[in-house]
């Protein structure tokens, strides 16, 4: 059984497309956020940077399993 399939569910093509909409979406944020580093980092406050920097980690974490489910979806329909 694949990481994230669930015992008597059945797969959602519907579903699979929404989270591969997501997965672009997401690398495009966390694409902006971190050129945001990027252009913040010499700033002499450097909290702005990093403040961004963890809300991509965070983006991130919370979309990985999200994306990975729905390829599950994908691959088992």
């Amino acid at each position: 059984m694949a990481f994230g399939a669930m015992p008597g569910m059945t797969p959602d093509a519907a579903w699979a497309r929404g989270a591969a909409i997501f997965g672009y979406v997401s690398a495009a944020v966390i694409l902006g956020l971190t050129f945001a580093v990027v252009a913040n980092n010499d700033s002499s406050d450097g909290d702005a940077a990093r403040n961004l920097g963890i809300a991509a980690t965070v983006y991130t974490a919370g979309s990985i399993p999200v994306i990975e489910i729905g390829g599950a979806s994908a691959r088992n329909h």
